[in-house]
């Protein structure tokens, strides 16, 4: 496993800078953090881990199918993050050690010209989908909806302009290539995909419009007003010689609005082949997803529900749905829940 080799010198060159610098200062904010300052450089690194774990009952209708129940590690990952010579230059490192396996989720750098324009290197979520640039540490139900995975959503090799899409409030907006063979993919053939996404939140709306649930005005709802943000993204690619496919365009719209503790999110999707009507072009599928949720008895109690539909524009394949009702217990917010 190459992983450790590959951010080893990230961490010894942060780790001498922070262990020799004169001015050092350690902590913890969200994670275990040392940071330091030597002269006009500026260093610091960050760790957090994430630990879900589930208890799995497969219950099958077949009369000669036997029903399977198991433990099993969702997620395990280490993340090393924070800023390296300067602020403006920031960097994310993480890894997951579940499902038997050890896999590169994150590596990329990222810096700031501006306040508003900032470029990105590496690998990372995609800013494609309202649901999949919000952590999995911070979603109400267990796991994304099944639109996540059919229309193409997850992580890829990129390069990125953006304005800090997931920090910033008001308008938000990102454009890149990535490398299009997805999450750790290796292929002969370059499959590149074009990337736009932008975005829109109301005053005041910030972070907050990436985390599902409204856990800020669960415990003072007469003092939080309606507050929304909706989404615009897209991806295309084109053809590719060695698989026959003349390209497709997938875009997909979303929404949030939280008011006083309840929250209703959602998106719809397309996926468009963007071949001849006799080379199987057209409309191949769409999708949605919406779900709502609302805090009882303060910050603690989250029941939330989601329904999501698969339809491919197909009559020989059928149409999937996803029915999930869930009861979130989060006694320290998303830091900790069940």
């Amino acid at each position: 496993m190459r992983i450790p080799s590959v951010f080893a010198p990230v961490l010894v060159a942060a780790s001498a800078a922070l262990m020799s610098a004169a001015h050092a200062e350690s902590g913890y904010d969200g994670g275990f953090f040392i940071e330091s300052k030597d002269g006009d450089q500026s260093y610091k690194l960050k760790l957090r881990g994430v630990l879900q774990t589930r208890l799995t009952w497969e219950d099958f209708e077949a009369e000669d199918a036997v029903d399977k129940i198991s433990f099993g590690i969702a997620r395990a990952r280490l993340l090393a993050e924070g800023h390296f010579l300067t602020k403006a230059l920031t960097y994310k490192f993480q890894a997951d050690f579940g499902q038997a396996k050890v896999a590169l989720k994150d590596f990329y750098w990222n810096y700031a010209f501006s306040e508003g324009v900032q470029l990105r290197a590496g690998q990372w979520k995609k800013p494609f989908s309202r649901q999949q640039i919000t952590s999995s540490t911070r979603l109400a139900l267990v796991d994304r909806a099944s639109t996540d995975k059919a229309f193409g959503a997850g992580r890829d090799l990129g390069l990125l302009l953006h304005n800090d899409y997931e920090a910033v409030g008001g308008l938000e907006w990102a454009v890149g290539i990535f490398n299009g063979n997805g999450e750790n993919a290796v292929a002969d053939q370059w499959q590149p995909e074009a990337l736009v996404r932008i975005g829109y939140s109301t005053a005041g709306f910030g972070k907050d419009r990436y985390v599902e649930g409204d856990l800020e005005c669960a415990d003072k709802p007469e003092k939080c007003g309606a507050r929304f943000a909706v989404g615009l993204s897209a991806y295309a690619d084109g053809s590719t010689p060695d698989d026959g496919k003349k390209g497709q365009v997938v875009g997909e719209l979303d929404l949030i609005l939280k008011v006083s503790g309840f929250e209703l999110t959602g998106a719809f999707f397309a996926d468009l082949n963007l071949g001849s009507e006799d080379e199987g072009g057209g409309l191949e599928k769409t999708g949605f997803y919406a779900q709502v949720s609302y805090f009882i008895a303060g910050p603690k109690l989250l029941p939330a529900l989601r329904f999501v539909s698969v339809m491919p524009d197909d009559d020989a394949v059928a149409t999937t749905r996803e029915l999930t009702l869930g009861l979130g217990f989060l006694p320290w917010k998303h830091s900790l829940k069940w």
